[in-house]
């Protein structure tokens, strides 16, 4: 259960490249389908997580109860913080 728990964090750029729904552009390079496909299974994951938790064990365990504020905490930092620095600016020119 350890590993699939640990897997949510690493479904973020899969799920950015599915395309299940019409592509309407947004802004140059992001369209709606990646935003509302990728974010909302990216919150969706988290709260089958939940939900099974509390169905199989009738409680939260440690692991999800510091996991999920953990991945999205993570997530925030990697989003904001990270291309405002010298090795994120050139990761970003890399790609």
């Amino acid at each position: 259960m350890c590993i699939g728990k640990g897997s949510i964090s690493l479904m973020g750029p899969d799920l950015s490249r599915m395309r299940v729904l019409p592509v309407i552009d947004v802004w140059p390079g992001m369209e709606l389908n990646t935003l509302v496909f990728s974010y909302g299974l990216m919150l969706a994951l988290p709260l089958a997580l939940v939900i099974h938790d509390v169905v199989t064990n009738r409680r939260l365990h440690p692991v999800t109860l510091l996991g999920i504020p953990g991945l999205f905490i993570g997530l925030k930092i990697v989003s904001s913080e990270v291309p405002g620095t010298e090795i994120g600016q050139a990761v970003i020119r890399l790609l």
